[in-house]
C-alpha cells in the first residue's frame, strides 16, 4: 500500500487600480507610462518584491509584469499572471492571479504597490495599498489686462480691487 500526500496552496489575486486626479489630463501633463512594483509581506516575514508593472496609457492601454529574479511562490512562478481591465474614467486596473495566500511561515500574505517614480507635476497617495491615486499638482498664474474696446490699457480708477473666478 502506498500514499501519496498532495499539497495545493492556496492562491489569491491582486487587483490593483491607477488614478489620476487630473482633470482628465487636460493639460497634458499625464506620462505615457507609469511603473509601480507589487509587494508582499506577512507577519514575522520581511518584505519582499513580487515583480514590476508598467502601464501604458492611450488608446491601445496595455500592462506588463516581469517577476522580480527573487520571488518565489509556493505553488509555482508560473502560476502569476496579469490581466487588465480597459481604461474607464482614466483608471487604470490590473489583476494579477495566482499568488500565494500564504507565507512559508503560513501567514497570510498581503500584496501592496508603490509607485517606483511619481512624475513631475504629481504628489501620490496610497503607497502601500492596492489604489494608486497620482494628484496634480502646481501654480497657474495669470495676467489679466485691462483694456478698453479700442485696446487702450484703462486708468487704475477703472479696474475693479478683485475679481472671482470660476471653479476648473
Amino acid at each position: 500500500v502506498s500514499y501519496t500526500n498532495d499539497y495545493k496552496a492556496e492562491v489569491v489575486d491582486f487587483v490593483g487600480q491607477k488614478n489620476w486626479n487630473d482633470y482628465n489630463n487636460q493639460f497634458g501633463t499625464r506620462p505615457g507610462s507609469l511603473s509601480v512594483a507589487l509587494y508582499r509581506k506577512a507577519d514575522g516575514i520581511a518584505e519582499q518584491k513580487v515583480g514590476d508593472i508598467v502601464l501604458k496609457g492611450g488608446e491601445n492601454e496595455t500592462a506588463t509584469f516581469t517577476k522580480d529574479s527573487n520571488f518565489k511562490n509556493v505553488q509555482g512562478d508560473d502560476k502569476v499572471e496579469l490581466s487588465t481591465e480597459a481604461n474607464v474614467n482614466n483608471n487604470w486596473k490590473v489583476k494579477i492571479t495566482g499568488l500565494d495566500k500564504y507565507a512559508s511561515n503560513g501567514k497570510e500574505c498581503n500584496y501592496y504597490r508603490k509607485e517606483a517614480v511619481t512624475p513631475g507635476n504629481y504628489t501620490v497617495s496610497g503607497n502601500g495599498t492596492a489604489t494608486l491615486t497620482n494628484n496634480l499638482t502646481g501654480r497657474l498664474e495669470l495676467f489679466k489686462r485691462w483694456v478698453d474696446e479700442n485696446d487702450n490699457l484703462l486708468a487704475d480708477s477703472y479696474i475693479p480691487s478683485q475679481i472671482e473666478l470660476p471653479p476648473v
